[in-house]
């Protein structure tokens, strides 16, 4: 089931940014239970330097305590509402996360779609006619079978023996 949804290539960019963004990462995970397990997880994956994850998990932590004692403080009298208010956030915050995924599964059809057209209209297309290739002094001039074969001159523009520049005299 974990195969098919944390694939090789997804493993390596999510490991990729770990490596880059890894204490960021940490201390935002601190705020948010239900991703901070598997942020610890990955730490310890992408090798990252126990020292560094306790440094900024720890500065996370030092912020992380006195906020939610003191939501607790201020708002324990009335946490029912409070309980309320977050259901309330969370079916907006749902609601605006479905509206974008759907938007965004249909810019990535549409995109798709767009570029299948593109590719049948260019395979439609008829390839044009090459144009000659110029007569190149390669493609002319036959190779010689050796290479006392290229001072050979033609009988036809040969000069004339020694025994015919004799016989004019």
């Amino acid at each position: 089931f974990f195969s098919k949804i944390v694939t090789p290539e997804k493993r390596a960019k999510v490991e990729s940014l770990f490596i880059t963004h890894g204490q960021k990462i940490v201390m935002i995970a601190r705020f948010m239970p239900g991703v901070r397990a598997v942020t610890y997880f990955t730490a310890g994956s992408v090798h990252m330097p126990y020292w560094r994850f306790i440094l900024w998990d720890g500065l996370a932590a030092l912020l992380s305590a006195p906020v939610f004692v003191w939501l607790g403080f201020h708002f324990g009298g009335e946490l029912d509402m409070v309980i309320r208010k977050l259901k309330d956030g969370q079916v907006v915050v749902m609601g605006t996360l479905a509206v974008l995924a759907v938007g965004y599964f249909l810019y990535r059809h549409r995109k798709n779609a767009k570029l299948a057209a593109e590719a049948a209209a260019k395979a439609q297309m008829t390839p044009a006619a090459l144009p000659p290739v110029p007569e190149t002094l390669e493609n002319s001039v036959s190779r010689p079978a050796s290479p006392s074969a290229f001072f050979d001159v033609p009988a036809d523009k040969a000069p004339a023996s020694e025994a015919d520049l004799n016989a004019h005299k």
